[in-house]
């Protein structure tokens, strides 16, 4: 389970970076769009892999269901073979001056004779100091650290791990809250977690094209939907007696969830540069998962103190809406 575990771990860390590096390499004018597809299948494909498990389970047992589930991911490696960003090529003739033989030699000969008294007085030892610093820069250099020291990129990703770690756990925790709160039966619950993937789904496709309709940035959608799914969340915990008006509030949540999944993606790409863009959603993961790891538990003590997911409903909206006062800061 361990070696499972770490493998699928680091398959999927190194997956889901590389899946936005080849949306945002072949569009730009249109990526908002392409974006809501490739996320909206991915939901998609979530709504019938279930299904299709159950009835693999049944007929070729765990080990036939785990291999078939592998030739599945494996038909994708000759699809990702053929992903090569498309660039337009432009060659420009460069003229170079004719240099002979003879010059180049005297030119040569005329740099070395300047540049050996310099080499002579500035070179010196390297020392084991020395090599450790070096060893830090080039690490920094390959995983572009120096982004910490960009103001805008280092509130962008703060405000979006909280916000990130904050609405994961309420999706989470969302079958439990209404089972506490209104007594959800376990079909009602299955009709409410079916009504949270259809809204879902929705959010993916409508939002981000009225957004690209209105061409409005994916900072500014990413906060509007923040604050969506904090309406969402408030309706909840105050009307929580009216099972109708708790399924709006799950169709608001859903909707919210399906915004966020689409624009988390588009944000870094308008502050960063495409050559650093990958380390930029790297180390937003790293970020996220650290804050998850300190989000979750907060969340949970406060159910505990107040033994209620009334408290947790309302932790999670104060910390999604902390990103969206950061920003508007």
């Amino acid at each position: 389970m361990c070696t499972i575990g770490i493998m699928l771990g680091i398959g999927n860390g190194i997956l889901m970076p590389g899946t936005y590096m080849v949306v945002n390499s072949y569009f730009k004018k249109r990526l908002t769009l392409a974006m809501s597809f490739q996320v909206t299948g991915s939901s998609i494909v979530g709504v019938f892999m279930p299904q299709m498990c159950d009835f693999l389970l049944a007929h070729y047992g765990i080990t036939g269901t785990v291999l078939i589930f592998a030739g599945i991911s494996f038909n994708a490696i000759p699809a990702a073979i053929l992903l090569v960003p498309a660039k337009e090529i432009v060659c420009d003739e460069i003229k170079k001056p004719t240099i002979t033989t003879q010059e180049e030699k005297i030119v040569g000969e005329r740099a070395i004779e300047k540049l050996l008294p310099v080499y002579n007085h500035t070179t010196v030892a390297i020392n084991p100091e020395s090599r450790a610093k070096r060893l830090l820069k080039s690490i920094s250099r390959l995983f572009n650290f120096e982004l910490f020291s960009d103001r805008i990129y280092l509130i962008i990703v703060i405000g979006m791990g909280i916000s990130f770690a904050s609405e994961l756990n309420t999706i989470l925790m969302t079958s439990f809250v209404l089972k506490e709160l209104n007594g959800f039966t376990l079909k009602e619950l299955a009709s409410a977690t079916s009504l949270l993937s259809l809204s879902d789904v929705t959010g993916r496709l409508l939002i981000p094209y009225l957004a690209y309709k209105q061409k409005c940035s994916a900072k500014v959608s990413y906060a509007l939907a923040l604050i969506g799914s904090t309406v969402g969340r408030t309706i909840l915990s105050i009307f929580y007696n009216s099972k109708t008006v708790v399924l709006i509030s799950v169709a608001i949540l859903g909707l919210g969830k399906g915004t966020k999944a689409v624009f988390q993606s588009l944000i870094l790409p308008q502050f960063v540069t495409y050559d650093k863009l990958a380390s930029a959603n790297g180390l937003l993961m790293v970020i996220n998962g650290i804050l998850s790891l300190i989000v979750g538990p907060v969340i949970g003590v406060m159910h505990d103190v107040g033994d209620t997911y009334l408290y947790s409903l309302h932790s999670a909206s104060i910390l999604s809406m902390s990103c969206v006062v950061l920003w508007s800061v």
